[in-house]
Order: C-alpha cells, then sequence, then structure tokens
C-alpha cells in the first residue's frame, strides 16, 4: 500500500461519526477493552467490531488480545503524521 492509499484510510476512517466517538472513548484511557467499548457507546460488540476493523486498518489505534478481550489504544504516531497537534486535540476531546 502506497502512503497516498494510507492516507484515504485514516481520513475515511475519521469520517465517520460512531469511529470518532471510538477515538474519543479510547483516548480516554491507556488502553480500553471492547467490554468497556460496548457499555461507554450503547452499540453492540458486533457493530463495534467493525468500525475498530476500520481504525485498525487505517492505523489509528493498535489492538492487545488479553485472554478472552481485546483492548484498544490510540496509536499516536498516526495521528502525528497526519494531523497537526492541534487538530489531533479536537477531534479527540468532547
Amino acid at each position: 500500500m502506497n502512503d497516498v492509499d494510507r492516507e484515504l484510510l485514516v481520513f475515511k476512517a475519521l469520517s465517520d461519526p460512531l469511529r470518532i466517538r471510538l477515538l474519543r472513548a479510547i483516548s480516554e484511557k491507556d488502553s480500553v477493552c471492547v467490554c468497556e467499548l460496548t457499555k461507554h457507546i450503547c452499540a453492540l460488540q458486533s457493530k463495534l467490531s467493525y468500525h475498530l476493523k476500520m481504525l485498525l486498518e487505517a492505523e489509528l489505534i493498535d489492538v492487545f488480545p488479553n485472554g478472552k478481550w481485546n483492548f484498544y489504544k490510540i496509536r499516536l504516531t498516526t495521528f502525528e503524521r497526519i494531523l497537526s497537534l492541534e487538530t489531533m486535540k479536537k477531534i479527540l476531546e468532547k
């Protein structure tokens, strides 16, 4: 995948309101369990899984399996590469 395609994935991922809500929820802690996200976002895990996959493909988050749960963490390097710090804060803040 070339740089332009990678950047397009990032902006596509950022274009969905639910994915922005997920990023905000994940950014509130060092890492967040998918079970916490289902409660916080009030959505089924299957729906969240699709959107988390989009964020993973765009390299906006990382996943860390722990037992039967997956934990998610913001990947700051992607935000720093694509967005200014000020823009990133606006996206992640409520």
